[in-house]
C-alpha cells in the first residue's frame, strides 16, 4: 500500500486542489468554514511516534446523510482518556486502559447491541477467527488509549474509537460534498440516493469501478467494527485519508470489493446480502488484474487472505484453496515471507544472483514508507498464513507454509505485534521469532508476551502439523522399522512443542488482581478461547490413533476432550454463536473421544461412568448444535 507523508501531501495538489474549490463557493455566512478546517487531511496527523486526532476542533453538527443512523445504538458519552499506552510489556491489564469506557460484560451480552450485526445473529456472520482487536479511545484533545476488545465477540457499536476516526472524517466528507454540492440545487431522486444508499448500491453497483462516496462510507460503516474479526489490520486513520489519494495510490479496488462483499454479508440486509457473490465476483476480476500487473501487492494479498476466508466460509474449499496458495505464491515471490526484523529501516538482505540462464519470475515491493506500513505488512502476511494453516488442519490439504519445504519457501517474517508498537517504536524490543521456532525454540516470550494473533498462528501451526502426521502415517502402527523411527521422531517434535506451548499460554481465566481483560460472563478472556481449544485440539488429533494400544496417550486424549468440555460448559449459547466457526472442528473431535470412552465403559459394565460421560457427552453436542445454527459447515458436520 503506497501512502504518502504528511510533508508530501501537503504541498501536493490535495489541500491546494481543495483550496481552490473553496474560493469558488459561497459560503453561508452562519457556518464558520475554513478551507483548513475541512480539508479530509486536517483530520488525523501522524509522526513516526504517535497518532494524534484533532477532534478538538470538529465541533459540526450536520446530520449524517446514512440512513444506516436509524440502525446504530445510541452512544454513550466517552469520558476522557487519562493515559496514553507507552509500552506492550507486561500483564494484560496493562494493554487496558485505567478508565477508558468500557461496557460492563452485562451490556457487552445484553440486546443493546445490534443483533443484525453480530455473530450471535441467527442470520450467521460466520466469523473464522479473530485477531487480536485494538480500539482507540479519544475524547477531544485528550490522547488516545488502546485497549484490548473481546475476541472473538460481537463488534460493540459506540465503542470502538476507530469508528469515531471513521465518523469524524464522514462528517467532514459530508460537509465537503454540502458546500460543493449544494443540496438545494440537487434534484429530489438525487437526495433520496443520499438519504438510501443501500437501495442505490443495488441499482449501480455494475456502473463504475468504485461505489460513489457516500455509498462506500455506508459500508465502511458497516465492515470496519468487524475488521480484526476477518484478520484486516490496518491502521484506520491512514486507511481513510489514502481514499482521497490519487487513484494508482488508494488502497487497490480488489481490496475495497473484498471489503464490500464482508460489508454486504454483515449487513444484515436481505438486499445487501444478495449482492454477496456479485461483489466477490468483481473483487476477483481486479485481483486477477492487480496480479498481472504486480500493482499494490499488499493490498493483493490482503483481499486475497479475504477471498479466501468467505469461500471457505461458504464451504468452497477447494476454491478457497486454490485463492490462498495463490496469495502464498505471490507473497514468497515478493519476499513477505522474509521480513526477519520488526525495525522497518534495516534493509532486506540482497538476493544472491541466480547464476542461471532461466526466466525468473518476480515480484517487488517497495520500502515500506514507515513503521506502520511494516506492521501492516507482517500482519498481512500472517494472516494469510492462519489461513493456510487453518485450511490445512481442517481439510487435510496440504499447507504452503508448511516449515520443512525449500528454503526459498520457508518462513522467517517476525510474529506480529500491535501496529502501535511499530508507530511508538516498540516493535523492535520484541524477539524475533518465527514460524520453526515453535518447534525448535525452548524460549518463553516474558519481556514482551505474544499478542492473540501470534497465540492464534502458534495454535494452529500445532494442530497443522498433528494432521500432516496422521495423514502420513496414520496411527503409526505396522510401520517399516525405518519409517518408525521417523513417525516417532516427529511425534515427539509436535509433543514437545505442544506441551511447552502449554506452559507459557495464558490460562483462560484472568487472575483477579488488576484490570481484568474482555470476560465471557463467567470469567473466560474471550481473546484466550481461541488458542485453548487449538492447541487441545492439537493434542486429541496427535494422541488420538495412538490411543488404541497405548493407555497413557488414551488417558492424555480424553483429559484434552475433558478440558474442552469444562471451557464449553462455562460458555452460554449465546457466547458459543460467538466463537466463530473453527472452533466446531475442536468440538467435534472433542465428541468422538467421548464417544469412546462411553464405548468403553459400556463394555465394561460401569453405569456411574456412563451417566457422567453422557452429561459430558451432551455439553459438547449441544455447543456443536449451536454453532450449526449460525455456521453451516458445522451443521454439515452434524448431518
Amino acid at each position: 500500500m503506497i501512502l504518502l507523508s504528511i510533508t508530501e501531501i501537503y504541498s501536493n495538489r490535495h489541500v491546494c486542489s481543495i483550496e481552490q474549490a473553496f474560493a469558488n463557493i459561497a459560503i453561508p455566512g452562519n457556518l464558520n468554514v475554513t478551507p483548513q478546517k475541512y480539508a479530509f487531511l486536517n483530520l488525523i496527523g501522524t509522526t513516526d511516534k504517535c497518532i494524534y486526532d484533532d477532534s478538538s476542533r470538529i465541533k459540526s453538527t450536520v446530520p449524517k446523510a446514512s440512513a444506516s443512523l436509524n440502525k446504530q445504538i445510541p452512544r454513550p458519552k466517552l469520558s476522557p482518556a487519562v493515559e496514553m499506552l507507552s509500552d506492550d510489556e507486561g500483564t494484560d491489564a496493562e494493554d487496558h486502559a485505567t478508565v477508558s469506557p468500557r461496557p460492563t460484560q452485562n451490556e457487552a451480552l445484553a440486546s443493546e447491541l445490534n443483533q443484525k450485526r453480530t455473530l450471535a445473529s441467527p442470520r450467521g456472520d460466520n466469523s473464522l477467527f479473530s485477531m487480536s482487536m485494538y480500539s482507540y479511545v479519544s475524547n477531544d484533545s485528550n490522547p488516545f488509549v488502546a485497549h484490548n476488545r473481546p475476541t472473538p465477540s460481537p463488534p460493540i457499536f459506540g465503542y470502538d474509537t476507530a469508528m469515531d476516526f471513521f465518523q469524524n472524517w464522514k462528517r467532514e466528507s459530508a460537509m465537503m460534498d454540502r458546500l460543493l454540492f449544494n443540496p438545494d440545487h440537487m434534484n429530489p431522486s438525487d437526495k433520496s440516493n443520499i438519504d438510501n444508499p443501500s437501495s442505490k448500491i443495488v441499482k449501480d453497483w455494475r456502473k463504475y469501478d468504485d461505489l460513489l462516496a457516500h455509498q462506500r462510507d455506508y459500508l465502511l460503516e458497516i465492515f470496519l467494527p468487524f475488521r480484526k474479526q476477518v484478520g484486516l489490520e490496518i491502521w484506520v486513520p491512514n486507511f481513510l485519508n489514502s481514499l482521497s489519494f490519487a487513484p494508482e495510490d488508494r488502497p487497490h479496488p480488489g481490496l475495497m470489493w473484498m471489503i464490500y462483499a464482508f460489508a454486504a454479508h454483515f449487513s444484515g440486509e436481505p438486499q445487501l446480502e444478495e449482492l454477496v457473490p456479485d461483489f466477490l465476483e468483481k473483487a476477483r476480476r481486479f485481483l486477477r488484474r492487480a496480479h498481472a500487473e504486480g500493482d499494490r501487492l499488499c493490498n493483493y494479498i490482503q483481499g486475497m487472505t479475504l477471498l479466501a476466508t468467505i469461500l471457505y466460509l461458504q464451504g468452497s474449499f477447494k476454491e478457497s484453496s486454490v485463492e490462498a496458495n495463490t496469495a502464498c505464491h505471490v507473497a514468497v515471490t515478493c519476499g513477505l515471507h522474509k521480513i526477519s526484523s520488526h525495525d522497518w529501516s534495516k534493509p532486506a538482505p540482497q538476493k544472491p544472483s541466480l547464476g542461471l540462464r532461466i526466466n525468473k519470475v518476480d515480484y517487488s515491493l517497495k520500502a515500506p514508507s514507515s513503521a506502520r506500513e511494516h506492521g501492516e505488512r507482517i500482519a498481512a502476511f500472517w494472516q494469510l498464513a492462519l489461513v493456510d494453516h487453518t485450511i490445512a488442519a481442517t481439510t487435510g490439504v496440504p499447507a504452503y507454509f508448511s516449515g520443512d519445504g525449500d528454503w526459498r519457501s520457508n518462513v522467517e517474517t517476525v510474529f506480529p505485534r500491535p501496529l502501535e508498537d511499530y508507530i511508538n517504536g516498540k516493535a523492535s524490543e520484541a524477539s524475533c521469532a518465527t514460524l520453526r521456532d515453535i518447534f525448535e525454540s525452548g524460549v518463553v516470550p516474558i519481556s514482551m508476551p505474544d499478542i492473540p494473533a501470534t497465540l492464534q498462528v502458534k495454535s494452529m501451526a500445532l494442530l497443522e502439523r498433528a494432521v500432516r502426521l496422521g495423514i502420513r502415517w496414520g496411527d503409526g502402527v505396522d510401520l517399516p522399522s525405518t519409517e518408525l523411527v521417523e513417525y516417532m521422531a516427529e511425534r515427539d517434535i509436535i509433543k514437545t512443542a505442544i506441551e511447552h506451548f502449554k506452559s507459557y499460554l495464558p490460562p483462560v481465566r484472568q487472575p483477579s488482581a488488576g484490570i481484568q481483560p474482555p470476560r465471557t460472563s463467567n470469567g473466560l478472556v474471550w481473546e484466550r478461547l481461541y488458542p485453548h481449544f487449538i492447541v487441545l485440539t492439537a493434542e486429541i488429533q496427535l494422541l488420538y490413533p495412538s490411543g488404541v494400544k497405548d493407555h497413557l496417550d488414551y488417558y492424555q486424549c480424553l483429559r484434552s476432550a475433558r478440558a474442552t468440555k469444562e471451557i464449553i460448559s462455562e460458555l452460554t449459547d449465546t457466547e458459543i454463536s460467538q466463537i466463530g466457526v473453527v472452533p466446531g472442528q475442536c468440538f467435534s473431535l472433542t465428541l468422538h473421544v467421548l464417544e469412546r470412552e462411553l464405548q468403553r465403559k459400556n463394555a465394561l459394565g460401569d453405569k456411574a461412568s456412563v451417566d457422567l460421560i453422557t452429561d459430558e457427552r451432551e455439553v459438547v453436542l449441544n455447543a456443536l448444535k449451536v454453532l450449526g445454527k449460525v455456521h453451516h459447515l458445522v451443521a454439515r458436520q452434524l448431518a
